[in-house]
C-alpha cells in the first residue's frame, strides 16, 4: 500500500518540481521531541478520562519514548531524564509535572541539537492548499477525509478533521509526520522536499475543519501555534479564535 501512495506523490511533486516522497527512515530526534509533545497532550486527556486502559496508553507510549533515546546515540545523555518521566507516568503523578518535565525535555533537545519545533518563516497557506490538493488528496480526501485511494489502504489514511485524530495533534507533530512519514502505513517521507512547504503543509491541515474568523486575531507567536493542540488553543483562547489562529498564522504577534 506504501508503494501506492509513493506513485501517487511522486507525479504531483514532480509537476511542482519537487523530490518525489521515500520510505520513512529510522526515527530520529525530531520524532522524540513529538513523541514526548503528544505524552504531555494524552497524559492531560489519560488524567481526565480516568481508565485504566487511557492510562495504560500513556505509559506504553512512555515506553516507547525510552526505547527509542536508547537506540539514538545522539539522545544517549537524554535517557536517565527520560526513564523518571517514565516512571512518573506509571505513578500517575500530578499533570502539572508531566507537563513541565515534558517541556523541559522538548526545550533541551531543541536547544542543544538545534531542533526546529516551529517555521522559520510564516507558512504559505495558499502554496500549501495546493500541495495538499496535489499530494496529499488522493489519500486524504480535498475536504480531509476519505480520498479516492483511501479504499485500497489497510490501515485507511488518518481522517483530518476528526476530532479524535486532529485535537491531540499540534502542527509540529503533523509537520514531523509529512517529514518523517508513519511506520505501518502507507504514509511515506517527504523529508526532501523544501521544509517551508512541510511547514505550510502542517499548518494547512488545521484549516480543514473550517470556520470563519470573527477577529480581533489574539497576539499568539508562530512557536506556540505551532506546538499547541487546538484543544489547548480553544481553553486558552475560546473555541470562536480558533479559526482566527488557524487561518491567519502569519498575522498573528511574533512577540513571546
Amino acid at each position: 500500500m506504501k508503494n501506492l501512495a509513493l506513485a501517487l506523490a511522486a507525479g504531483s511533486l514532480a509537476w511542482f518540481g519537487l523530490p518525489p516522497p521515500r520510505v520513512p527512515p529510522q526515527p530520529r530526534l525530531g520524532q522524540l521531541v513529538a513523541l514526548v509533545q503528544d505524552i504531555r497532550e494524552d497524559y492531560y486527556e489519560a488524567s481526565e478520562v480516568g481508565t485504566a486502559q487511557a492510562h495504560r496508553h500513556v505509559t506504553e507510549s512512555a515506553d516507547a519514548v525510552v526505547a527509542l533515546a536508547r537506540g539514538e546515540p545522539e539522545a544517549a545523555d537524554l535517557v536517565a531524564p527520560l526513564e523518571q518521566f517514565r516512571a512518573d507516568v506509571r505513578r500517575q503523578v500530578q499533570p502539572p509535572r508531566i507537563a513541565a518535565q515534558a517541556n523541559a525535555l522538548v526545550t533541551r533537545l531543541a536547544v542543544q541539537r538545534r531542533i526546529a519545533t516551529s517555521p522559520p518563516q510564516p507558512p504559505n497557506l495558499h502554496r500549501a492548499s495546493m500541495l495538499y490538493g496535489a499530494i496529499c488528496a488522493a489519500c486524504h480526501g480535498a475536504a480531509g477525509r476519505d480520498g479516492n485511494a483511501a479504499a485500497f489502504m489497510s490501515p485507511r489514511p488518518t481522517d483530518l478533521v476528526a476530532d479524535g485524530n486532529i485535537n491531540p495533534l499540534s502542527p509540529f507533530r503533523v509537520f514531523e509526520a509529512i517529514t518523517y512519514g508513519m511506520a505501518g502505513t502507507a504514509m511515506p517521507s517527504f523529508e526532501l522536499v523544501p521544509e517551508n512547504d512541510r511547514w505550510s503543509l502542517a499548518f494547512y491541515v488545521f484549516t480543514l475543519r473550517g470556520g470563519a474568523c470573527a477577529g480581533p486575531r489574539p497576539q499568539v507567536s508562530i512557536e506556540q501555534l505551532a506546538t499547541t493542540t487546538d484543544s489547548v488553543l480553544a481553553a486558552e483562547y475560546g473555541e470562536r479564535n480558533l479559526p482566527c489562529l488557524r487561518r491567519f498564522p502569519d498575522a498573528v504577534s511574533e512577540a513571546p
